[in-house]
């Protein structure tokens, strides 16, 4: 897989995304042909090993703010990221990074290390270590200035299987509005077996992003809907072809991702 032609494992290779809506990226494709770009950044040690890795680039014509969750098809893998801005001279400097998750002889293992990662817009500071000692897992927005360009590093420590990027709606940096506030309920019923339901509350109409994920990562359904105004509940159709287990159910909005289990019966 490092040897791919163009792939999007280098920062020279980067994927180019606008930095809206949400993406899937299904499997990673290696730790590509130069490790010294990971090792070098400042959440990281030197002596670190590159495993997978996915490169994007952002560019906007106008100053916006960046915010994004990240989250691992497979439950439990553990994600790191960073975002670098291209500098005048034409390198680039690492504006957010995190290295967060478990570590080797960390007292702090469980799987509050793990999760959804990401740039909050109430979150403070610009980096995170390795370890966990403080399990936390968002970093501050970051200002973008139009027309100089981004990278956005994601990689995975635990495996190859892929992840969601989910971008919060660009606001103006002079913008004064609120982030908007969602619930998401339950699934019901539970467990099911044709179709299940999930309550929502959202303050504005919006897409959102549904999948159905196993525990080891694989996508067996995804699809989009709209949401409106205020409570609904959304029916999702279970797949058929399969037996009998739990799944995940993952709904993406607005940048934030929200998870949901339920049990398909045969």
């Amino acid at each position: 897989a490092q040897n791919v032609a163009f792939a999007p494992t280098d920062i020279g290779a980067a994927q180019r995304i606008v930095p809206k809506g949400n993406h899937t990226i299904n499997l990673f494709e290696g730790a590509g042909s130069d490790a010294t770009e990971f090792a070098t950044l400042p959440c990281f040690d030197a002596e670190d090993t590159e495993k997978q890795t996915h490169w994007f680039r952002l560019q906007v014509t106008k100053a916006q703010q960046l915010v994004f969750s990240v989250a691992p098809l497979r439950i439990g893998d553990d994600l790191d990221f960073a975002v670098l801005e291209s500098q005048a001279d034409g390198t680039k400097k690492a504006m957010r990074c995190s290295a967060a998750g478990r570590q080797l002889g960390n007292g702090n293992n469980s799987d509050e290390c793990l999760g959804v990662i990401g740039l909050s817009a109430d979150a403070v500071g610009n980096r995170l270590p390795k370890g966990c000692a403080t399990p936390q897992h968002f970093l501050a927005p970051l200002d973008l200035v139009a027309d100089r360009a981004y990278y956005i590093m994601v990689h995975n420590h635990s495996s190859a299987t892929g992840f969601n990027i989910a971008f919060g709606d660009a606001s103006l940096l002079l913008s004064d509005a609120a982030p908007l506030d969602f619930m998401v309920g339950k699934v019901f019923p539970n467990p099911a077996q044709t179709e299940a339901f999930l309550p929502i509350e959202t303050p504005t109409a919006m897409q959102a992003d549904l999948l159905f994920l196993r525990a080891n990562g694989q996508v067996l359904h995804a699809w989009q809907t709209q949401l409106v105004a205020g409570k609904q509940q959304l029916r999702l159709p279970l797949p058929q072809d399969y037996a009998t287990e739990m799944l995940y159910v993952r709904i993406l909005i607005d940048g934030a991702v929200y998870h949901r289990k339920v049990v398909m019966m045969k």
